[in-house]
C-alpha cells in the first residue's frame, strides 16, 4: 500500500504540471483590436478525482475545477472576464466548459503563462506547450498510459484573416510535427491535436507559433 501510494503522488504531480487535468480543447479567437474570445473545455477521470479521497482527504480535492477557482484566477489578470461557466459529468469524466473574453493581448498572453508570447505588429502569437519533465518511471508510464489511452491535449486559433501554425522548439525555430499530432490548417482557423500521453513522452519542449 505504501509503494502505491508513492506511485499516485508521482501521477498526480505530474497531472499538475499539465494545467490540471488530462484532456484540454482550448479554442482561441481573436478580433482585429487584439480582443476575443477563449473557449476550453477539460475534462478530468473520474479516476483521479478518487485519488483524492486516497488518504482520507475527501474535503480536499486534488484538481480544483469550480467556478470559484477559476473565478481567483481571472481576478489576478486584468482584462480576462469570465462569461460562461457549466460542468457536468458522465460515467468516466468531470466535463468543465469555459468561456474566457479576453480585452486585450495581454490579458491572453497572461492567461496563457509565462512560456507565451504575442507580437501584434507581425500578427503571431507564440506557446509553449510541453516544457522539461523529469524522466517518469516505466512502471508508472504505463499506468499513465492506460489511463490517458482516450485523452487528447488539442488547441486551435483564428483570426480576422486567414491562419497559419508553425511548429517550434524552445528558441522559437522551427521544427517537423510530432508524428503522433495532427496539424490542421484552413482559412481562419488552424490547429493542433496530439494524445495527452504522446505530449508528455515527447522527448524534447515543443511549442506553437500562430500568424495570421
Amino acid at each position: 500500500m505504501r509503494k502505491n501510494k508513492h506511485v499516485f503522488s508521482a501521477l498526480l504531480v505530474l497531472i499538475l504540471t499539465l494545467n490540471s487535468c488530462i484532456g484540454i480543447s482550448m479554442d482561441i479567437n481573436m478580433n482585429t483590436d487584439g480582443s476575443g474570445k477563449i473557449n476550453l473545455e477539460y475534462r478530468v477521470s473520474r479516476l483521479l478525482d478518487s485519488l483524492g479521497a486516497f488518504d482520507g482527504n475527501q474535503s480536499m480535492p486534488v484538481i480544483p475545477v469550480g467556478l470559484q477557482d477559476w473565478q481567483r484566477t481571472v481576478d489576478r489578470i486584468p482584462g480576462l472576464k469570465i462569461a460562461s461557466f457549466k460542468t457536468a459529468e458522465n460515467n468516466n469524466d468531470f466535463v468543465t466548459n469555459l468561456v474566457l473574453n479576453y480585452e486585450n493581448p495581454q490579458a491572453l498572453v497572461m492567461f496563457l503563462g509565462e512560456n507565451s508570447f504575442i507580437d501584434m505588429d507581425k500578427r503571431q502569437l507564440e506557446y509553449i506547450i510541453k516544457s522539461d519533465i523529469e524522466d517518469i518511471d516505466d512502471n508508472l508510464k504505463m499506468m499513465m498510459r492506460n489511463i490517458f489511452i482516450d485523452y487528447n491535449f488539442s488547441i486551435s486559433f483564428s483570426a480576422s484573416g486567414n491562419s497559419a501554425i508553425t511548429i517550434i522548439d524552445k528558441n522559437g525555430n522551427t521544427v517537423i510535427p510530432p508524428s503522433q499530432a495532427e496539424v490542421t490548417s484552413s482559412g481562419r482557423k488552424t490547429s493542433f491535436s496530439i494524445n495527452t500521453m504522446d505530449l508528455i513522452e515527447l522527448p524534447t519542449i515543443l511549442g506553437l507559433r500562430f500568424n495570421w
